[in-house]
């Protein structure tokens, strides 16, 4: 998230802004919580393997979207 948020500053301007906490993720075999997501100042940077509310996936489709 760190690098595509910095390709994401360099292309639009935006500046970094720290990261907001992100609660939960269920996913098939545990909830993954606490995670600190990045955000940019005026709010135009979200991660790509992640959908805006979204709160279920599977472990697989993660690690499929993260990596790519």
């Amino acid at each position: 998230m760190e690098w595509e948020r910095e390709v994401y500053t360099e292309e639009t301007g935006e500046a970094k802004n720290g990261y907001y906490p992100r609660k939960v993720l269920r996913t098939m075999f545990e909830p993954i919580r606490d995670w600190m997501i990045p955000r940019t100042r005026e709010g135009g940077y979200y991660p790509s393997f992640l959908e805006l509310h979204q709160r279920l996936m599977g472990l697989d489709t993660m690690v499929l979207r993260m990596d790519a």
